[in-house]
């Protein structure tokens, strides 16, 4: 019996004989590589994979729900805390991946440092019992600096965006911006981790936060339009209008 699954603009997955089957692209190869590497390196968060099978990239089915509603617990400090945790973990065994003939459907154009998630997020986190277990799709991973994945998680996670009444979209934050403040400087703090050279700064994370999201807007549009996708045309809107906010907002605040 086949299930196909909500989460996925991109590529929906398919839940079949409690294994993930997703359309294999020209990265599916390449993303097979990258999950055996960070499952040998003792990630047992993420999913193993199994190969590409008639035309499908199968992978193991892992427990837990994803969150797109944002209840309120997802804001709690602990919940920050370990997310910032696993991302640095995911970053440190993704630093030394090496494939030759490397496809990636998503090129970032920052300095190779790790493999990036990019869209490490709610909707990509599996949660049970309020707590992160698990991390899903990974169509759109490549190359590039760790503070290009921090930023958009922190984005994500803190979060970055306007608050009630700055913006025409149903994502604002529930903070006031010396609460994002507060919480940005732990996120940093926990994914740093004592070591100077992985402790970036807030300027560092927002000037690349709204470089991140001007480029994640293009995509959006571009790929919303290609593929007659009105959700991701959304998308595009929003991620354009939260850069300009940082940009103009933000950046004299703090």
């Amino acid at each position: 019996m086949e299930q196909e699954l909500l989460e996925g603009n991109v590529n929906p997955p398919i839940l079949k004989n409690n294994k993930i089957y997703k359309k294999a692209h020209k990265a599916s190869w390449t993303i097979d590589l990258l999950l055996k590497h960070v499952r040998k390196k003792g990630m047992n968060w993420i999913p193993e994979s199994y190969g590409i099978d008639n035309g499908f990239h199968v992978i193991e089915y892992l427990k837990g729900k994803t969150i797109h509603n944002n209840p309120r617990w997802i804001w709690e400090i602990e919940v920050l805390i370990q997310i910032a945790t696993m991302l640095r973990q995911w970053h440190d065994a993704t630093q030394d991946f090496e494939c030759k003939k490397s496809d990636w459907l998503l090129a970032n154009f920052e300095k190779k440092e790790v493999i990036c998630h990019n869209d490490f997020a709610p909707y990509n986190i599996l949660f049970i019992n309020k707590k992160p277990t698990g991390l899903i799709d990974f169509d759109t991973c490549s190359p590039g600096s760790r503070l290009w994945d921090i930023s958009y998680a922190a984005y994500r996670f803190i979060p970055i965006f306007p608050m009630k009444g700055e913006t025409e979209f149903n994502e604002y934050s529930l903070f006031t911006r010396k609460e994002v403040l507060q919480r940005l400087k732990l996120f940093l703090k926990v994914y740093g981790h004592s070591e100077k050279d992985k402790y970036f700064s807030v300027d560092e994370t927002f000037a690349v936060l709204q470089r991140r999201l001007e480029v994640l807007a293009q995509w959006s549009e571009e790929f919303g339009k290609e593929n007659r996708n009105p959700e991701l045309l959304e998308h595009a809107k929003m991620y354009f209008e939260h850069s300009q906010w940082i940009s103009l907002v933000l950046g004299s605040v703090f």
